[in-house]
């Protein structure tokens, strides 16, 4: 029955992915030009290239990225059951996944356990690599050795738990982990409708979400709105936490008082310019969202065919992508180069863009001004 479940959320993930600064981009490029490339994959999906160079390698379904303080690139190949890395020289390496879905316990070399549909990951400031085990209902970690353990989730799907130990808990397809700068993690609990966090004791609590598909609570306490789909998470520099609700095309913010609000989005599956308010711009499906250091916010508009800005005064512009569906512009204007399906973002510290450009079957970024 577990794989079968895994096989099905598999194919959900990629089903949701089908259906799943103040000036306009225009100016902006005319002053600042941010050129994009491709720097992994050949565009054929699949899987292959291991131990060679990131643009000769093969990916299936790209669910999240994320960059480590050295600059090495990870990329959770979720229909692959992997986590790979790309290292500055540019060699792709599996870092955690056999590529069989299952699993087959802890305390063991991460290239070694069985992983099952992985989606959100993050590295903190040590090296240690959390993933969202989706189909395992559990977030792993890989510490700087390679071994890998379970630190929350029993692996039973459901929701139970709260007030007690995270590994004594419930979830139901986890899609993402994120850590604040104080040591809590939060997790994405999507088939719960909800957010919750792990405190230093390992005690997991609900942080947002009643567990009602639904769209509302804007104004109030993050426990008692409702979610139509929790997706990917990120932290502010302020820890302000950042949920993308995909399927009310929202990316909304909870602040430290516990509030929750909507940062960008209108509620609208569409597209209605740049240059506007953010919370007023219509977005199809976002899948992802990131943040640089100065805190600007960097959300992969999925059906747009877009990676979107938010600047620090909440102005919504277009950082990459025409709109139009299809694989162009490599060694040119970001703006003016056409994406399919942007499904994860990721920002390093100095400023590159990283995105999976995800029916290109390509690793793409959007280098920082200057480089």
């Amino acid at each position: 029955m577990e794989k079968n479940g895994v096989r099905y959320f598999v194919v959900i993930l990629c089903a949701i992915s089908f259906s799943f600064s103040w000036l306009p981009s225009s100016v902006i490029s005319q002053s600042q030009t941010r050129l994009i490339e491709t720097m992994a994959g050949t565009g054929a999906p699949g899987f292959g290239g291991d131990g060679g160079p990131a643009m000769l390698a093969q990916f299936g379904t790209i669910s999240a990225l994320a960059v480590d303080s050295e600059g090495n690139l990870y990329v959770s190949d979720t229909s692959n059951h992997r986590i790979r890395r790309i290292d500055r020289s540019g060699i792709i390496t599996t870092v955690a996944g056999t590529g069989t879905p299952g699993f087959n316990g802890d305390q063991r070399l991460a290239t070694t356990a069985q992983l099952a549909a992985p989606t959100g990951i993050t590295v903190d400031a040590v090296g240690n690599l959390y993933i969202a085990d989706l189909g395992n209902h559990r977030i792993r970690r890989v510490d700087p050795s390679g071994i890998i353990i379970t630190i929350a989730g029993n692996g039973v799907a459901g929701f139970s738990g709260d007030g007690g130990l995270a590994l004594e808990a419930s979830f139901n397809y986890p899609t993402d982990v994120v850590f604040d700068g104080l040591g809590t993690f939060y997790i994405a609990d999507v088939g719960n409708y909800r957010v919750r966090r792990v405190d230093l004791n390992g005690i997991v609590t609900t942080v947002a979400g009643n567990g009602q598909r639904a769209f509302a609570g804007d104004g109030g306490p993050a426990p008692e709105a409702s979610f139509k789909g929790v997706a990917n998470l990120a932290i502010t520099p302020t820890n302000d936490l950042l949920i993308v609700d995909r399927f009310s095309h929202r990316v909304r913010r909870i602040d430290q008082n516990g509030m929750i609000t909507t940062l960008a989005g209108d509620g609208t599956f569409g597209y209605n310019g740049d240059g506007i308010p953010a919370d007023q711009a219509s977005m199809r499906l976002p899948q992802d969202v990131a943040l640089d250091q100065a805190g600007n916010v960097y959300i992969a508009d999925f059906a747009n065919h877009r990676i979107r800005r938010v600047d620090s005064a909440g102005i919504i512009t277009t950082l990459a992508g025409t709109g139009a569906s299809g694989f162009s512009g490599d060694g040119g204007p970001a703006d003016q180069a056409s994406l399919n399906s942007p499904s994860a973002v990721a920002v390093d510290v100095a400023g590159n863009v990283y995105f999976a450009d995800s029916f290109n079957y390509r690793i793409r970024v959007v280098r920082a001004t200057g480089q």
